[in-house]
C-alpha cells in the first residue's frame, strides 16, 4: 500500500467480511483504534497456556464500521454476536445509507439462523458508500 500511495497519491481502504471477532475483541480494537497495546488481553489466561507478550500492533488507517455495531450479525441457538463488519476509511469515504437489519422478532421467529426466511446464519451488512472529496 505504501508503494501504491507513493505512485498514485491517496489510498483508501474498504475491509469487510466475517471476522469471527466481537466488538470487544483485539481484532476490532486494532482495526477501529489503529493500535493494540502489548498488554492487551483477549481472554483470561488458561492454565498451562503460554503467554506471548511484548508485541504491539498498529496501522495508519482511520477506520470506522460503516454499518455501526449492530446487536448481532450471527444468531444461532445459544449464541448471538456481532461478527461481520464493513470497515471503511473514514477520512475519504462516507456512508450514504445502511440497509436496516431485520427485527429481532423476524430473526427469532424460526428459532435461529439460517431459517426458511434467512438463508444464512449471518445477517448481511449492506451499505452505500461514496467518496467525500469528489473532483
Amino acid at each position: 500500500m505504501q508503494k501504491q500511495k507513493q505512485q498514485a497519491g491517496e489510498v483508501s481502504i474498504i475491509f469487510c467480511g466475517d471476522f469471527n471477532s466481537n466488538p470487544r475483541s483485539g481484532a476490532c480494537h486494532l482495526l477501529l483504534n489503529g493500535h493494540i497495546s502489548d498488554d492487551f488481553q483477549e481472554y483470561p489466561p488458561i492454565e498451562k497456556e503460554i503467554k506471548v507478550g511484548g508485541i504491539a500492533f498498529g496501522h495508519s488507517f482511520h477506520l470506522a464500521s460503516a454499518c455501526g455495531i449492530p446487536r448481532y450479525t450471527n444468531y444461532v441457538q445459544g449464541f448471538s454476536e456481532t461478527l461481520d463488519y464493513i470497515f471503511m476509511d473514514k477520512e475519504s469515504l462516507q456512508v450514504d445509507q445502511v440497509i436496516p437489519h431485520p427485527s429481532h422478532e423476524d430473526v427469532t421467529l424460526h428459532t435461529a439462523l439460517p431459517s426458511v426466511v434467512f438463508p444464512s446464519d449471518h445477517i448481511a451488512q449492506v451499505c452505500d458508500l461514496s467518496w467525500k472529496n469528489q473532483l
